[in-house]
């Protein structure tokens, strides 16, 4: 089950200024739509799962004229390598391993079998070779920060004439990760049409996975920092999640530090901010 990562924020700026934004976010289904601010190639569209070496070693063996390539010259091709934090955690063997029990399938298969999941291998191979990554999981993961598009999302709307200054404020809801390459597309958006961007994010199990982010105190540009005290966590943590991560409500000697009034406030957020770049 994937951990939820929300993520708040208020934009600022002129009314007009703030529909430009908006219009450039959202598409028909989404009121910000990673997909269409940093499109995914079609061919990604791969579902990842336990086939996805055999598909590949399929691949080789029919461009190597149905025959086996060798374990050795197998596991240095790049996009046969695991993901280092895989490795890490299952030990320096796992890719060797794993490798000989897909040449072992690979021999006690028809060739029927070999040409069906080679198809799928070659456009594997060649989404590697594009795109940095054979399905859409690792491209996800890569360019949005997080592995699927918003489970929720909301941005409020803005009333007034054009040159009216407002605000509006909006929510992300992620799994497992903060959308990091997304929020600094949306920062560039807004700094490209002079609105100002300010928000915050935390993992609803991670206290300290928490951050702020903003463009505006480096010239218009993209700032994010998860550098926070443990105050700061819990603070932001608050902001999100509506109550106190320290507090337990088992026992009795506790006190509730959770204040109802103090919620998201962007002078709040960017003195926070400020506080983190001075030191």
């Amino acid at each position: 089950m994937s951990n939820i990562i929300e993520t708040q924020f208020e934009l600022q700026g002129k009314v007009k200024d703030i529909n430009a934004v908006k219009q450039e976010l959202e598409s028909d289904n989404l009121a910000i739509d990673f997909n269409k601010l940093i499109p995914m190639p079609e061919s990604l569209d791969i579902s990842k799962n336990s086939n996805e070496y055999f598909n590949i070693v399929c691949s080789f063996i029919r461009k190597n004229g149905n025959e086996i390539p060798s374990l050795n010259w197998l596991t240095k091709q790049p996009v046969l390598k695991p993901d280092k934090t895989l490795t890490d955690f299952l030990g320096e063997n796992y890719l060797t391993e794993l490798l000989m029990n897909v040449i072992g399938r690979c021999k006690n298969s028809s060739q029927k079998v070999i040409d069906e999941a080679a198809d799928i291998g070659d456009i594997l191979i060649d989404n590697f070779e594009k795109y940095g990554a054979t399905t859409w999981y690792d491209w996800c993961y890569a360019n949005w920060g997080t592995k699927w598009n918003a489970m929720e999302v909301e941005l409020s709307e803005v009333f007034g004439n054009e040159d009216d200054d407002t605000f509006a404020s909006g929510f992300i809801q992620t799994a497992n990760a903060c959308p990091v390459p997304i929020l600094e597309k949306i920062s560039d958006i807004c700094s490209k049409h002079s609105v100002r961007i300010t928000g915050i994010y935390a993992d609803e199990g991670n206290v300290s996975y928490t951050g702020i982010f903003t463009n505006q105190i480096k010239d218009g540009k993209f700032y994010i920092t998860d550098d926070l005290t443990k105050e700061q966590h819990n603070r932001i943590f608050r902001w999100i999640w509506d109550y106190d991560p320290e507090y337990d409500e088992d026992n009795e000697n506790n006190t509730d530090a959770y204040d109802p009034n103090d919620t998201f406030d962007v002078k709040e957020c960017l003195q926070l901010l400020t506080a983190t770049t001075d030191e």
